[in-house]
């Protein structure tokens, strides 16, 4: 057709024919419709969904959508999960889960020194 010589392919001919990119994501903010594809036999063919997503075995990760407070909005977004169905934490949940490991690990040392008879300025 005229439009197949005079425009460029869309992204989905690129992925699929061209790239070959095995999986392809299509997520409406809007609506939060998510359809996932994977390559078959050189052509895109919907993806089955679980109760969270899609599972990629070969990544070993899920893609799902997941409710939830990122970056001040409340909202469903697009989020990987791990072979237990455990959403991966985002960048603020790894640093808070290392900042709360941070102050258990004080507060042991503390009960230590404590217990050895040694008192810290901040104890008094």
């Amino acid at each position: 057709s005229l439009r197949e010589v005079n425009q460029p392919p869309n992204k989905w001919i690129v992925y699929e024919q061209i790239l070959r990119i095995p999986y392809y994501f299509v997520y409406n903010r809007y609506t939060d419709e998510f359809h996932c594809f994977g390559l078959v036999m050189n052509r895109y063919q919907p993806l089955s969904m679980n109760g969270l997503g899609v599972w990629l075995e070969e990544a070993e990760l899920g893609l799902g959508l997941w409710e939830g407070e990122y970056q001040g909005l409340t909202r469903q977004w697009l989020r990987w999960y791990d072979r237990d169905n455990n959403w991966l934490p985002t960048p603020e949940e790894r640093e808070k889960q290392r900042a709360d490991s941070a102050e258990l690990e004080v507060a042991k040392l503390r009960q230590l020194l404590l217990a050895q008879g040694i008192s810290l300025p901040n104890d008094q």
